[in-house]
């Protein structure tokens, strides 16, 4: 597992890590492992997020940062046929200059969500949410017709599958294991809203405002 992160309690806008060196913690490998320490030269992190094997982070001016197992293209550095690791973080690049505002790490890919409420991923093809793509180590939109040009307010990387909410209440889910987890074989390689999330919420008149993707 990758080492555990906080965000310094101090609001400075440090980060901290510590644990498994294996795949990289975002500073120099020096100092105990199980000790915190300082990812260096970045003091203005708004927010992270850990996957199996990488960690990703955004900051106050909309940037991406991505570190740790660089195999299945999961870090969006252009590196998918490398099966080595990133001991420090590289930035990611979006050819549309997106300003993204959240990030969500999987296992082998990664989300991000735009101000725009675009969605855009990275890493393994079958969790992509696009099909037919040449190049899957870089950010990929995710077609906006795929939402039904809704805008998507919060996304969820898990294992091997994805989770958006849009504005309008509803849930897309893409990937393996969709339903009754763990049938791998049930899977959508594009986003679907969840039929079952949609039944529950229409009977119960109610209002998704978090959810947890899970295994």
């Amino acid at each position: 597992m990758l080492s555990k992160v906080i965000k310094n309690t101090f609001a400075t806008g440090h980060l901290l890590t510590w644990g498994q060196t294996t795949y990289g913690w975002g500073r120099p490998n020096n100092g105990h492992p199980w000790t915190p320490g300082t990812v260096a030269n970045f003091n203005d992190i708004e927010s992270v997020s850990t996957g199996q094997y990488h960690l990703g982070f955004v900051t106050k001016d909309h940037s991406v940062y991505t570190v740790g197992l660089s195999d299945n293209g999961r870090l969006g550095q252009g590196n998918y046929s490398q099966s080595g690791t990133s001991a420090l973080p590289g930035k990611i690049s979006f050819g549309d200059s997106a300003s993204i505002t959240s990030l969500s790490c999987g296992s082998r890919h990664t989300l991000a969500l735009s101000s725009a409420g675009n969605v855009y991923s990275w890493g393994h093809p079958n969790t992509l949410g696009v099909i037919g793509v040449a190049k899957n180590d870089i950010p990929i939109l995710i077609p906006p017709e795929s939402f039904q040009n809704q805008k998507v307010v919060r996304i969820q990387a898990a294992r091997d599958f994805s989770v958006a909410l849009t504005e309008q209440n509803k849930l897309y889910v893409w990937g393996y294991g969709l339903s009754r987890i763990p049938k791998w074989e049930q899977q959508s390689l594009t986003p679907v809203i969840s039929s079952e999330v949609e039944q529950l919420v229409h009977k119960r008149h109610a209002k998704i405002k978090k959810f947890f993707a899970i295994g």
